[in-house]
């Protein structure tokens, strides 16, 4: 994984912006107790948002995947440039806490992180299952 730094400081200064705490290269504990690294995790109020960068390859996609299923209480956001998307596999397209955001450059993925966090006010779900500390 490993997100571009121009990205991180772009997502950081992105969701510092609307208020959120921002950790580069963070750290949450997962239900089995196994301490979990994302790209950025943000926190604000009851909400946990973790993002992680993956590139082409599955083992990417499927630490991702099994980091999502042991940080249930977070929201997971995965950040794919558009140009890989034939090599997702289906099963990670959309899962109940892992949000695949697509993206074509920077502006089109704040749009979207835009959009993805209005989502989550309008529909009032903006609490998080479960914190632990970081």
């Amino acid at each position: 994984m490993g997100i571009t730094i121009d990205i991180k400081r772009i997502l950081r200064d992105f969701l510092e912006k609307r208020g959120f705490d921002v950790r580069l290269n963070g750290t949450l504990v997962g239900y089995s107790g196994v301490k979990h690294k994302f790209d950025l995790v943000a926190l604000k109020g009851d909400l946990t948002l973790c993002i992680d960068y993956a590139s082409f390859d599955i083992v990417s996609f499927l630490k991702v995947y099994l980091k999502a299923v042991d940080v249930d209480y977070a929201r997971i956001f995965l950040l794919v440039e558009e140009k890989f998307r034939e090599c997702i596999p289906s099963e990670l397209t959309e899962t109940r806490k892992l949000k695949l955001v697509l993206f074509k450059d920077h502006e089109d993925l704040i749009s979207k992180m835009e959009n993805e966090l209005a989502s989550l006010e309008q529909s009032g779900n903006t609490k998080s299952f479960r914190y632990y500390p970081r």
